[in-house]
């Protein structure tokens, strides 16, 4: 009984100590430092002299092979005239060439001959009334080497005179060429290598919460109170079970009293108490004045 009171009252002590909590923050902080490094090449360019160079450019007139018809010895057939213009001083080059045994007339007309030529549609420009800057007439195969007098538009005219086949080929491959002035200029370059390099520092901050209970004072207190309270309960307890096991008769104010020993010879019927001294019967298991249990 008294171990399961001792249990009772600690687990009561247990319940009622508080506890207080504590919470505190701790702050921590990392640096790292990056460098990075970029290069860059600075050019500059300027002049340092120019030079001029004279090109030879074409300009392709016809470059192609057609077949035409022919109609004997009375008369000519016209290709479709072919316009270009041109600049004095550029050259007209080519070769125009009839296959087999037919024959061909090649005329360059400047715009105004053309204009006659068309209009009389004769086979001649002579006939017409009018002259050509080139002319040959009658010929198996033409080269051409005319050198432009003056600028304005010209036509190349080119007839078949066959008598022997009713249509012919003809090849004709004829470009204008001219020269032309290129001018360089020469430039001389520096190159410069820059290296730039770039420091950051980047900073991490973390915040920890610790949280730690402990008793508090106050809480100590309270427990003391209690171990009080149990310490006095323990005490009555024992007191109670005391006063259980002995009768509680009035006491009076005289001492203990020592009583005499009994002969052996006389058979004994009564006894003393061993609290108080009264005389009691032999076979009494309490005394009547005190109540104490004689056995």
């Amino acid at each position: 009984m008294f171990t399961i009171l001792l249990l009772v009252a600690s687990i009561s002590l247990l319940s009622i100590a508080p506890t207080a909590t504590s919470q505190s923050f701790t702050t921590i902080t990392s640096l790292a430092t990056v460098t990075t490094q970029a290069t860059y090449t600075q050019a500059t360019s300027y002049p340092v002299g120019t030079s001029t160079a004279t090109s030879t450019m074409t300009e392709t007139i016809v470059d192609e092979t057609f077949t035409m018809s022919t109609i004997g010895s009375s008369g000519c057939m016209v290709h479709e005239p072919i316009s270009f213009s041109a600049l004095k001083g550029q050259i007209v080059k080519g070769e125009i060439a009839v296959d087999i045994r037919d024959i061909l007339t090649v005329y360059i007309l400047s715009d105004a001959q053309y204009a006659i030529w068309s209009t009389k549609h004769y086979c001649t420009p002579e006939d017409a009334g009018t002259s050509a800057l080139v002319r040959a007439f009658k010929v198996k195969s033409c080269a051409l080497d005319w050198s432009v007098k003056k600028d304005g538009t010209y036509w190349l005219i080119i007839e078949t005179w066959g008598p022997y086949t009713k249509e012919c080929t003809i090849t004709a491959s004829v470009a204008r060429y001219y020269s032309q002035a290129v001018t360089s200029v020469a430039y001389s370059t520096q190159s410069s290598l820059l290296v730039l390099t770039a420091t950051r520092t980047l900073t991490s901050i973390q915040t920890e919460q610790i949280t730690q209970a402990f008793p508090s004072t106050e809480g100590g207190m309270l427990g003391l109170v209690a171990i009080g309270i149990v310490a006095v309960v323990v005490v009555l307890f024992v007191v109670l079970v005391r006063r259980r096991r002995e009768p509680s008769l009035p006491r009076t104010g005289s001492p203990p009293y020592a009583p005499p020993r009994p002969t052996a010879a006389a058979p004994q019927t009564t006894k003393y108490c061993i609290s108080c001294g009264s005389r009691i019967p032999q076979g009494a298991r309490h005394c009547a004045r005190c109540g104490a249990s004689q056995g």
